[in-house]
């Protein structure tokens, strides 16, 4: 008995030291495995696409939602967005979003009695609202039930938006009513959770874009208008900062150039400084610290590009270059530093970016 209880502890110590001694799983580092280009087509109603590079491997992939699902996406593809393996695809001549699965890239769902959809951002559990032009208003996507909303009012041409805590900023970039231009120069903030209309902020001329920076100030970016009959007329875009607390506006930064429509904001890493495209489809891409209070004119990266995103991960910017229509365009991979990493072929005028990491 004593022999077989002296073996019995032996062969535990023996398993556990095994145990101890054995090395941990390591832990994957954090990188962005696909970065998904959406091509919006031959304007204003041409067949978008869809690309997938990887910049890992410094590969790019073409026409992807086609090759898996032995269709196309619809016309005017205007915006992507990742929320885990849902890849949304706002198509908006054709008035539809699709929903694909990153995995299998088949259609998970397809949504659809639109007006002219645009932008679309994470509002809840399954729910998601959606910007509409020709509704004049955003609505709720829901993807358990696989249904979409009635309109929720906002100001004229509702665009990109951004959530705050339970509250969503939408920029309001101006557009068409009953055949007239109709200019806008609001935000208009809702609470996600009742869906209820909170407040109309007042910004410069047609805002289209929105940044959250590390100092948890809330930047809008503003087109201004373009007086094609009398250029000197034309409203200059701005930049303003706002407390997303209390939506006062805290500064206001005026761009010198008056002929320019800058658009497209985005925000670095660290949160500290604004890169935005200088001018409609064929812009520099710009920078601003959020710590400037005057537009220092600063052209981070010169071209005429027509597309702008920024990977959080790795801190890189994308930039894309529509070319010389119909042919297909280009993207540029360009380091923190604004120094030109890859440079790879896109679909017709690639446009928006969808970043997706390893986990």
């Amino acid at each position: 008995m004593k022999k077989y209880l002296f073996f019995s502890i032996l062969s535990a110590s023996i398993f556990l030291v095994g145990c101890k001694d054995d090395p941990p799983e390591p832990i994957e580092p954090l990188a962005t495995k696909s970065v998904y280009i959406g091509n919006e087509g031959l304007f204003p109603s041409g067949i978008g696409t869809l690309s997938n590079y990887s910049p890992g491997a410094s590969t790019v992939e073409h026409n992807i939602f086609q090759k898996a699902n032995q269709s196309n996406s619809g016309a005017s593809l205007v915006s992507i967005m990742l929320d885990g393996n849902w890849l949304f695809i706002v198509s908006a001549a054709d008035a539809v979003v699709y929903v694909i699965n990153t995995d299998t890239r088949l259609i998970e769902a397809k949504f659809e009695g639109f007006g002219s959809p645009r932008h679309i951002v994470k509002v809840g559990p399954s729910r998601y609202y959606i910007s509409d032009w020709v509704d004049k208003g955003i609505r709720v996507l829901n993807m358990n039930n696989k249904k979409v909303g009635p309109v929720l009012p906002t100001g004229f041409g509702p665009e990109n938006m951004l959530v705050y805590n339970n509250w969503v900023f939408i920029a309001n970039k101006g557009g068409v009513d009953n055949g007239a231009l109709k200019n806008d120069s609001t935000v208009s903030v809702y609470d996600m959770i009742a869906d209820t209309l909170i407040a109309n902020i007042e910004v410069g001329r047609n805002p289209n874009s929105l940044q959250l920076d590390a100092e948890n100030r809330l930047w809008v970016l503003s087109g201004g208008v373009e007086n094609t009959d009398m250029p000197s007329l034309s409203i200059a875009g701005d930049l303003r900062s706002i407390n997303p607390d209390s939506l006062w506006v805290l500064d206001t930064i005026l761009f010198a150039d008056i002929s320019r429509r800058p658009e497209q904001l985005a925000i670095n890493k660290a949160g500290d400084v604004l890169y935005y495209m200088d001018n409609y489809q064929s812009a520099n891409i710009k920078l601003h610290l959020t710590s400037d209070t005057i537009d220092k004119e600063t052209i981070f990266i010169p071209g005429a590009f027509n597309g702008l995103g920024v990977d959080l991960i790795h801190d890189e910017i994308y930039v894309a270059d529509k070319l010389n229509e119909p042919n297909e365009g280009t993207v540029t991979r360009f380091d923190k530093d604004g120094t030109a990493m890859h440079n790879f072929p896109a679909g017709i005028n690639p446009k928006c970016f969808a970043f997706q990491s390893n986990r």
